[in-house]
């Protein structure tokens, strides 16, 4: 019995011991890392199912599958690497709503992961293309709703990155192209 008590007790999330955030005032916790562990999981259980469920089906036939477990997968592997505490870089933060202790040194920086930013960059396209494949959207329409995806991420991206005001001014261009493709998602797919 105290050989399973000890596993227990080496058991758990070392992501934070293992790479200490460096540089940033806010950061990752234990509890936000378990979040994102759970996360990666339920990714990862949602990929191996439709790869399972995928082969139940004739080659012909598995077009969702194959536009299903892209995303999954993607994500999968961004929030592996946000719950290891790897893939982010502090970005001076804008407002210090909380004061840490090197507060007068150093002011409040943010870590910013931009794991999550290439995650939605390789995953957002798959469910446009699934969408507009399924409403039978011209081929033209779905490389314009698709390079519009990616354009809205990056300034997302990049407006995480920013630090001085000027950050809003790409998030309204990121805003404005998602809303570009939601409505040109839904008026050009006929079902």
């Amino acid at each position: 019995m105290s050989e399973f008590t000890e596993l227990y007790k080496r058991a758990g999330n070392e992501a934070i011991k293992l790479n200490p955030p460096t540089g940033s005032d806010f950061h990752l916790t234990a509890r936000g890392s378990d979040w994102l562990w759970a996360a990666f999981c339920l990714f990862l259980f949602s990929a191996m199912l439709l790869i399972v469920l995928m082969f139940r089906k004739p080659i012909n036939e598995r077009l969702f599958y194959y536009t299903a477990i892209a995303p999954c997968a993607f994500m999968a592997i961004a929030y592996f690497t946000m719950a290891s505490d790897l893939g982010s870089t502090p970005i001076r933060a804008k407002y210090d709503h909380v004061k840490t202790s090197t507060q007068k040194e150093h002011p409040g920086y943010r870590q910013v992961f931009y794991s999550r930013f290439i995650g939605w960059f390789l995953a957002l396209p798959w469910p446009i293309i699934q969408a507009s494949l399924f409403g039978k959207t011209p081929l033209w329409q779905i490389a314009f709703n698709v390079c519009m995806t990616e354009f809205f991420v990056v300034c997302f991206l990049i407006a995480s990155l920013v630090h001085s005001t000027y950050k809003w001014g790409y998030y309204s261009f990121g805003i404005a192209a998602s809303i570009v493709v939601m409505i040109s998602v839904m008026t050009t797919t006929k079902n």
